[in-house]
């Protein structure tokens, strides 16, 4: 499991698609990387991870990218990104 990271945000995972190009990564980091990244911040800063909107980048990604920030808002009863 991932240490704490006082500098773990949601929206950070929007430069993960234009940082990796190929699909398994870009999948890898949204699908697995991120909730696991987020579950093993304490719950106060569950809320600040969630504080800031991922941008929009244009491509299918954004979908699933909010698609799993969405869960993981629902799942821990927080207010999701706008």
């Amino acid at each position: 499991m991932r240490e704490f990271d006082p500098d773990f945000e949601v929206a950070a995972y929007s430069g993960v698609i234009g940082r990796y190009p190929d699909f398994s990564t870009r999948y890898r980091m949204v699908v697995c990387d991120l909730p696991r990244c987020f579950h093993a911040q304490p719950c106060e800063e569950q809320i600040v991870a969630m504080a800031r909107s991922p941008r929009v980048t244009g491509t299918p990604w954004d979908a699933l990218l909010a698609a799993v920030t969405e869960h993981l808002a629902w799942e821990h009863k927080l207010e999701p990104p706008e």
